[in-house]
């Protein structure tokens, strides 16, 4: 046997075949879901994966990532895929720290980010470790109540 040849999860080809190996084929996933979590990062934050989409910064994409997962109705109670949406609020939180100088719009994007993650938590002592970044940070979102706060999001992309 060949000590060189390696075998991908994504791929069934034999070694030497010529195949992608790097990523999973398009329609591994069909699971809307589970196709943006398997784009995150160990970090529990998303990352620029196409050229094109490197001016935005990680905390960007990561938000960009969560505002779809809650438009699916997936949160951080969630049975299958909660822990990595915690995981991704936990990482989240420091990354907006700063961030300001880095988005084009840092009170629209901060309100954006605050509101996704205080809706996607799940529990009062994460919803309160939002309030607490958010205020924090400055943030121009109000984060009492679901049907504020989906309000805020409504007309952003």
């Amino acid at each position: 046997m060949d000590e060189d040849a390696s075998y991908s999860v994504y791929s069934l080809a034999a070694p030497g075949d010529k195949h992608d190996t790097e990523s999973p084929p398009a329609n591994l996933f069909a699971d809307p879901a589970m196709a943006i979590l398997s784009r995150q990062a160990a970090s529990g934050l998303w990352e620029s994966g196409a050229a094109d989409d490197r001016s935005k910064s990680t905390a960007e994409h990561t938000v960009e990532a969560l505002h779809a997962l809650l438009r699916l109705d997936i949160n951080a109670s969630n049975p299958v895929y909660g822990a990595q949406i915690k995981k991704a609020l936990d990482a989240l939180l420091p990354a907006l720290e700063g961030i300001g100088s880095r988005v084009r719009d840092p009170a629209a994007f901060l309100a954006r980010a605050y509101a996704v993650a205080w809706l996607l938590a799940s529990g009062r002592r994460t919803r309160q470790a939002v309030e607490a970044a958010a205020r924090a940070a400055g943030a121009s979102v109000v984060l009492t109540d679901e049907r504020s706060v989906r309000a805020t999001l409504d007309g952003q992309p």
